[in-house]
C-alpha cells in the first residue's frame, strides 16, 4: 500500500523514531513503509493516521468520497 506518511509526517515535523515509539516498532521499518519496501497492517495504519491526526484516506493520498477501483481478472 503506497502510503504519503513521509509527507504528512514531514507536515507535522513528526519524526520516524516518534512514530515508531508511538507504535512500538523500529524506526527501520517506518523507514521502509514510506519507501514502499514494506507493506503496513491495517492496525499500523491507524495508529500512524491517529498519530498523525489524518483520515485514513488521507494517509493513503485519496481525496474524501474517491472510491477505490477493483480489477476483474
Amino acid at each position: 500500500m503506497k502510503t504519503h506518511i513521509k509527507e504528512l509526517r514531514k507536515e507535522r515535523n513528526v519524526t520516524q523514531q516518534e512514530i515508531a515509539d508511538e507504535l512500538g516498532v523500529t524506526k527501520s521499518y517506518i523507514h521502509y513503509v514510506e519507501l514502499g519496501r514494506t507493506n503496513i497492517t491495517l492496525e499500523n495504519a491507524l495508529k500512524i493516521a491517529n498519530f498523525l491526526n489524518v483520515s485514513l484516506n488521507e494517509l493513503v493520498g485519496r481525496q474524501d468520497g474517491q472510491a477505490e477501483t477493483h480489477k476483474n481478472y
